[in-house]
C-alpha cells in the first residue's frame, strides 16, 4: 500500500472559534460536528491547488463516509463554485483487536481537470474519531 497514497494524515480537534477551516502552509483542516480532520499534504501536489471550500466538502465528505457509508457504497462532494469534485467509498470495515475498528477506503479527486486516487485505511477511536493511517 506504500504507493498508493502520498499523503499524510493527522487528526486534530479545533475549537468552534476557528471556523469551519484552517489553512495554514500546507495544513488543511475540515470539522464536521466536534472532530477535525486536518492533512498535512506536502507531497501531494493537488491539495495544494485545492480551495478552502474543496478541502472542507473533501473532509467532511471522509468523515462521514468513515462514518456512515456501507462498504462498496460512495459518498460524493462538488464544489459548485469552481467545479471541483470528489468521492470517497469505503471498500471494506474489520476490527482489531476487541473493540477498534478500522475502515479501508478509496478517495477520488477531480481537481482543475487533473483526476488522482487515494487508498488508505483509518481507525475509529474510543471516543468516535476516525484517524487514517496515512502509512502510504
Amino acid at each position: 500500500m506504500k504507493s498508493r497514497l502520498r499523503g499524510r494524515w493527522v487528526v486534530t480537534m479545533l475549537a468552534s472559534a476557528c471556523g469551519p477551516a484552517l489553512v495554514a502552509g500546507n495544513v488543511y483542516a475540515a470539522g464536521v460536528g466536534n472532530t477535525t480532520l486536518a492533512r498535512v499534504d506536502a507531497e501531494v501536489p493537488l491539495y495544494r491547488s485545492m480551495s478552502d471550500r474543496d478541502v472542507t466538502l473533501a473532509n467532511r465528505a471522509l468523515d462521514q463516509a468513515l462514518e456512515r457509508v456501507r462498504s462498496g457504497q460512495s459518498l460524493t462532494w462538488r464544489n459548485d463554485g469552481n467545479g471541483n469534485s470528489g468521492s470517497v467509498r469505503p471498500l471494506r470495515t474489520f476490527q482489531t483487536g476487541k473493540t477498534r475498528y478500522c475502515r479501508e477506503y478509496e478517495e477520488v479527486l477531480f481537481i482543475d481537470g487533473r483526476l488522482e486516487r487515494y487508498v488508505d485505511i483509518a481507525c475509529r477511536r474510543s471516543d468516535g474519531i476516525w484517524i487514517p493511517r496515512g502509512d502510504g
